[in-house]
């Protein structure tokens, strides 16, 4: 379903917490949350968990740690654009599947890998790994809400399209 209109969007990140791979999104996260424009749940363990939670704790961003299959994919219902982290330049995160195919608005930073997954603009959206490209990514997002919802239905039809028959299929249960 999409999620319910509201006025606070909601943002999730899901996955690892090591070796400062969040840095940038939560500095830039932090800022968008104290303007009120937006809530960031994350989700996910690691060394930096620790670090992170007592630097960004509050003011509108969450750390849930390790949570259960069930919790996690609550979060990912509520959720009105997810975020996916580049660790490397290659590969695409499996999580970046699992939210086009939840029909949620994808941010991601541009690489070779996730252009061949997402297009810009028609279901997700790919920017420059720095603090501007982002918080303007963000900002378009959570400024129209017709935006996200189409890059949602977007991303679900593609993904669903692209990989009808395997084992993402069970997703859409």
């Amino acid at each position: 379903p999409e999620p319910a209109p509201r006025d606070v969007v909601r943002v999730l990140y899901a996955g690892s917490l090591l070796r400062s791979r969040l840095d940038l999104f939560l500095r830039t996260a932090e800022r968008l949350t104290e303007a009120g424009k937006m809530r960031l749940i994350v989700i996910g363990d690691g060394k930096d968990l620790g670090r992170y939670a007592s630097t960004y704790e509050g003011h509108g961003i969450r750390f849930l740690g390790y949570v259960s299959r069930d919790t996690l994919l609550a979060n990912l219902e509520a959720a009105d654009i997810c975020y996916s982290d580049v660790w490397h330049g290659i590969g695409t995160p499996y999580k970046v599947l699992e939210y086009m195919a939840a029909g949620r608005a994808v941010v991601s930073h541009d690489t070779i890998s996730l252009r061949e997954t997402i297009t810009d603009g028609v279901d997700g959206v790919l920017c420059p790994q720095d603090e501007h490209s982002l918080s303007s990514a963000l900002s378009d997002l959570l400024d129209d809400e017709v935006l996200r919802h189409r890059l949602g239905r977007e991303a679900r039809h593609h993904i669903l399209e692209l990989h009808e028959g395997d084992r993402l299929r069970g997703l859409t249960d």
